[in-house]
């Protein structure tokens, strides 16, 4: 989905929201015979949780460039969900059994965040996406570049000179001069910052 949409924080945000409708079903619901369908589906619902976790590591992979920064946030990323993984069960006691309610409390408050922090990475990426427009006019370059990183086929750096509305038709010295330009950072070891080129995927 993420792929076909072109949208990874729309499906990420979609995957979450299962995990806190499972969480609120859990926290609200009275742990009583008659209602155990019910609490074995909210149950249920907290697998979605691992649809997201994959989702979350290809976007960070995918807007993030340079060996050594793409190596430092996957090793940070790495440390804080090792980190998530020793503290969650410290979230649940014996003592509130069998609701276990200060430990769905705290989940569900980490899950609303994590949608909440979606939405705002979201609006962040479409903001940097613009500061790299800004780069490339002032670069001499075309504002907006084609985004094929999410496609299924290639597409060779020619056809962004094609669809380059900023240069004048028949203009062959233009269009050569702005083929000189386009993925001359290709294979270089710039990050995402760096490289006016680059763009962000949200």
């Amino acid at each position: 989905m993420a792929q076909r949409f072109r949208l990874k924080s729309v499906v990420l945000f979609s995957i979450v929201l299962p995990v806190i409708a499972g969480l609120v079903m859990l926290y609200t619901i009275t742990h009583t015979k008659g209602h155990e369908g019910a609490l074995m589906a909210g149950y249920y619902l907290l697998a979605f949780l691992f649809g997201g976790n994959p989702l979350i590591v290809a976007w960070i992979v995918g807007n993030t460039a340079g060996t050594t920064k793409k190596s430092v946030v996957m090793s940070l990323y790495n440390a804080a969900s090792s980190s998530g993984n020793i503290v969650g069960p410290l979230l649940f006691n014996s003592a509130d059994a069998p609701t276990y309610h200060p430990g769905l409390k705290g989940v569900l408050g980490i899950f609303v965040a994590l949608a909440a922090c979606t939405i705002l990475q979201a609006a962040n990426l479409v903001f940097l996406n613009r500061l790299q427009e800004r780069k490339r006019v002032k670069n001499g370059k075309a504002a907006k570049l084609i985004d094929h990183s999410m496609e299924d086929t290639y597409h060779d750096a020619d056809e962004q000179v094609d669809v380059d509305v900023g240069l004048a038709e028949g203009d062959e010295k233009a269009v050569a001069r702005r083929h000189d330009r386009l993925g001359d950072h290709a294979f270089e070891d710039l990050t995402d910052r760096q490289n006016d080129e680059f763009v962000y995927i949200y």
